[in-house]
């Protein structure tokens, strides 16, 4: 079995490159909706989700790629389009599940218990 390494300029480019994307991303969110008190929020989360997306998805195609080929920039930006890509079909899919499981808890378990609330019945009056 082959020996995988990385040096630390790769490692360290693997942390320190989403930063400046998501930073100026969480700005300019904050600056089109003039909610600048959420900054630091939005802020930690794009850098968590950036961070979790290279490590999903960066590190496996960096190996790959530089299995088959030496990296350079068009490798490096073809991957980040990549990874974007990848990142934003997750988001897509647990926004999807995440959806389908509030449906099965909330709508189809209702219509299916004792409490019909989600319903629309008509129901005929009695007669006296």
């Amino acid at each position: 079995m082959g020996h995988i390494a990385m040096d630390k300029r790769v490692i360290t480019g693997f942390l320190i490159s989403p930063l400046l994307p998501s930073a100026v991303a969480a700005v300019v969110l904050s600056g089109s909706t003039s909610n600048w008190s959420a900054l630091p929020a939005q802020l930690a989360l794009m850098i968590g989700i950036a961070e979790l997306a290279a490590l999903l998805f960066g590190v496996p195609i960096y190996f790959l790629v530089k299995r088959f080929r030496p990296i350079g920039m068009v490798e490096c930006v073809g991957s980040g389009v990549v990874i974007g890509l990848l990142a934003g079909l997750v988001g897509v899919l647990v926004g999807a599940v995440s959806g389908l499981i509030f449906w099965l808890i909330a709508v189809k378990s209702a219509s299916a218990g004792p409490n019909h609330s989600s319903k629309r019945t008509r129901e005929k009056p009695r007669a006296a």
